[in-house]
């Protein structure tokens, strides 16, 4: 992925050079789930770890959880790491699913296997999760071409179909919500 520095207001309409999608990797998992998409940036959801900011335990409950790396290309030890936080916390156990987005940064197309393995390593052969769906090299976060995740609603992997699908609209109307301020 192309870095340019956003705070440069030049680079504001300046278009990024595309990287190939090599293709989503189903790494495991059988059939279809749902759950509530939770996620967003490793590096910053491990700021907010013990903040009022982090997703709370109960959230993570039949979720389908969403990471992506910075710009700043996170190694796979380091997501091995978050993973194996996210473990002890008990937080993998609670889960749907896992996608992961292409890493972020100047990171090669030939080390994203690394990636893929980190997770396995913590996800099937540590926790011994080896039926929870976990889709990577997905085209969100930190990467172009991108699609953007939206937080909090229903989402479905279907492992044998190899395809996701978000099944609940991301928007509101804004009558709806002009309703709900002038209420409170």
């Amino acid at each position: 992925v192309e870095h340019i520095p956003w705070n440069d207001p030049a680079n504001q309409v300046r278009k990024r050079r595309l990287t190939t999608s090599t293709g989503w990797r189903y790494l495991q998992g059988t059939g279809k789930v749902t759950g509530n998409l939770i996620g967003g940036c490793v590096e910053v959801l491990d700021w907010l770890r013990g903040t009022v900011l982090s997703p709370q335990a109960h959230q993570f409950e039949k979720a389908i959880l969403f990471l992506e790396t910075s710009e700043e290309g996170l190694p796979p030890h380091a997501l091995e790491r978050t993973l194996r936080v996210y473990a002890a916390m008990g937080l993998l156990q609670k889960l749907s699913g896992i996608l992961v987005g292409r890493p972020g940064g100047q990171v090669p197309i030939e080390t994203f296997s690394d990636y893929d393995n980190a997770i396995l390593r913590v996800v099937a052969e540590e926790e011994g999760l080896t039926h929870l769906p976990i889709v990577t090299n997905m085209d969100f976060g930190h990467t172009d071409p991108m699609f953007v995740l939206p937080y909090g609603v229903r989402a479905q992997i279907d492992c044998d179909q190899q395809r996701f699908d978000i099944l609940e609209s991301a928007v509101v109307e804004a009558e709806a919500v002009h309703r709900n301020v002038v209420q409170e």
